[in-house]
């Protein structure tokens, strides 16, 4: 099957990605792609990227970023909701954050505040929210909150540095909070977007090791969390 594919006269795609299960190819993704460099020309092309479009889910973070700027009127609720998105992209800044908790001085809106500064992409605002939920007397929807945004999908590789934490903290936490503020330490920052075998078996050395007399229900706790990752393992490797 070629590449480059011609849907009509007016419209051609270029083979973006293939999806595959073992040597069939289920399906093929066309589209038109251009990556610029900082100067504005053109670092790559695929497909014919200067074709009008309808731009649909794919852009919406551009979308509303644009949206959002230009004074969009929508409720408080959903500004926030665009503004997570729209953060742990990197689209948004710490003053337009703190400009929109000055307007939004509520619960909610100091809540979701909160889920940003965890949701910003990068190291830093991961540590916050870890260090904030482990040593700091927070109520139960604030630490929810930080937790929403430190456990942001797109941003595995911001993650993987806080797995061995985890593990390092799990006693500490469980011992020095109630036991509604230890669980959520236990669930919350277990390594879920991680899916890897090293997560796997960073719980079984700590299940071993460190955890290996620790209550039943903080082991039983920590045992359910890697199944999710247990189980999305066998899923890719079914479709490999």
């Amino acid at each position: 099957m070629k590449d480059n594919l011609i849907i009509n006269e007016k419209f051609s795609g270029q083979v973006l990605a293939k999806v595959t299960r073992g040597d069939l190819v289920e399906s093929l993704h066309l589209g038109h792609l251009i990556v610029l460099n900082a100067d504005g020309s053109t670092y790559l092309s695929k497909g014919s990227p200067e074709l009008p479009i309808y731009p649909r889910s794919a852009i919406k973070s551009l979308q509303a970023a644009a949206m959002l700027k230009a004074g969009l009127k929508v409720d408080a609720d959903l500004r926030w909701y665009f503004l997570i998105a729209l953060t742990e992209r990197g689209a948004t800044t710490k003053a337009e954050l703190d400009a929109e908790l000055a307007k939004d001085n509520t619960t909610t809106g100091n809540l979701a505040y909160e889920t940003c500064l965890a949701a910003m992409p990068n190291s830093e605002a991961k540590a916050y929210a870890f260090n904030k939920v482990l040593n700091e007397d927070i109520v139960t929807s604030v630490r929810t909150a930080l937790i929403v945004g430190f456990q942001r999908p797109i941003q595995r590789n911001l993650l993987e540095p806080f797995v061995a934490l985890y593990f390092e903290n799990l006693i500490k936490a469980w011992e020095s909070k109630s036991y509604e503020g230890a669980a959520k330490y236990v669930t919350g920052f277990y390594p879920n977007w991680i899916v890897k075998q090293s997560t796997v078996d960073a719980t079984n050395a700590w299940l071993a090791g460190a955890g290996k007399d620790s209550p039943a229900v903080l082991r039983k706790l920590v045992k359910e969390s890697q199944d999710g990752v247990i189980r999305a393992l066998k899923v890719q490797a079914l479709d490999k």
